[in-house]
């Protein structure tokens, strides 16, 4: 008999938080979070999402064993942007039994019609602003940093509940030593040479001066997308402090006009190879593996990259593909994770196809009406 209790006081949310690390014991590909980072996630005095959202964290329980988690959330924010009466579940793991999973989605859709919401969606950590979507495919391959991962089961779980695929999530991967590489480069001098755009970079010592232009670029390249929802300057404010810590200088940078910023690109090493040095703690013996681990990165994440609508067609996304290949192979960098991308993104899909990149994994959003 499978029971589901409501995190409620910091016992159960010390479980909530610690169960992975009991499901994914001996999996080799999963990557333990900083259980610190994790705590400050629920914390809604740490995190500004909750300034605009109700969460409601979900237990479950083979008699006295936590058995599966899952997040229920109503973002506000999400809904008054697309007019919609959606609710998200997030944060899922379960063990292999087919009614721990169908408990905590009951649980997640109990909760989203006591307040009267018509869609439940996800899953989403919490949003399209962080880590988001269900690994359908790629699953022999390690996750990459701020990606998700997951057992091969759990999308039939979702599936076998009643939800049917809202969108596909693409990741590619690109190869530097590729031979399109030297006709991106060569394409990126032609497209230069009949403009005068500029780059300015994103650094740890000016992240948060130039926060208000990129939150400009980030907001107007990427509200037609489906499922996005405009940052607020607390989040954005946020995830400078979280993306300070990992910034690589030249793998981050505005494009600009003049002094306009008309696109951005944020690279960042792929330091899941740390974490799981690290596994869960900081501890000196710890930081020695991670040194070891970090010496041996070779892949980095393109976490963000767009041009403003109006500068589109003209080729300028080659201009920050070239500038992150260039950078990124000077820093010994081989591989770049380029997602995730939407499925109906015609042109981005096009684009990375041109250049040689190929889909590795494939990440997926679920929804049904409640």
């Amino acid at each position: 008999m499978i029971r589901v209790q409501r995190v409620e006081n910091k016992k159960d949310l010390k479980t909530f938080v610690t169960l992975p690390f009991a499901l994914y014991s001996g999996d080799p590909h999963w990557v333990p979070p900083l259980l610190k980072d994790e705590y400050q996630m629920f914390r809604p005095d740490r995190n500004p999402f909750y300034a605009h959202a109700e969460v409601a964290l979900f237990l479950a329980y083979r008699g006295t064993v936590p058995c599966g988690r899952i997040a229920a959330v109503i973002n506000h924010r999400h809904n008054e942007f697309h007019h919609e009466k959606t609710a998200f579940f997030g944060f899922y793991e379960a063990e292999y039994e087919e009614e721990i999973s169908f408990a905590l989605f009951a649980a997640a859709c109990d909760f989203a019609r006591e307040n009267k919401m018509t869609l439940l969606r996800g899953p989403m950590n919490f949003s399209t602003n962080e880590t988001c979507g269900m690994l359908v495919d790629g699953f022999e391959r390690d996750p990459v940093v701020m990606m998700p991962y997951n057992p091969a089961f759990y999308p039939r779980r979702v599936e076998d509940f009643g939800m049917k695929k809202a969108m596909d999530l693409y990741s590619y991967l690109y190869d530097g030593e590729d031979p399109h590489t030297q006709r991106i480069l060569r394409l990126a001098r032609a497209v230069a040479s009949r403009h005068s755009y500029g780059l300015r970079p994103i650094t740890k010592k000016n992240v948060f001066r130039i926060l208000e232009d990129f939150k400009k670029v980030y907001n107007s390249s990427w509200e037609k997308n489906w499922g996005f929802v405009p940052m607020t300057p607390a989040e954005m404010d946020h995830l400078a402090v979280q993306l300070k810590d990992v910034l690589e200088p030249g793998l981050a940078f505005l494009l600009l006009d003049g002094q306009t910023p008309i696109g951005a690109s944020v690279s960042l090493p792929d330091i899941n190879h740390v974490l799981k040095a690290l596994n869960g703690r900081v501890t000196l013996r710890g930081l020695f593996r991670a040194k070891k681990a970090f010496d041996g990165i070779n892949t980095v994440r393109t976490l963000i990259m767009g041009v403003a609508p109006q500068y589109r067609k003209r080729g300028l996304e080659l201009l920050l593909i070239a500038e992150t290949i260039r950078q990124g192979m000077k820093k010994g960098y081989r591989f770049a994770d380029l997602g995730w991308i939407l499925e109906n993104n015609e042109l981005m899909n096009r684009e990375l196809e041109n250049m040689g990149a190929k889909i590795y994994k494939r990440y997926r959003v679920y929804e049904m009406a409640i």
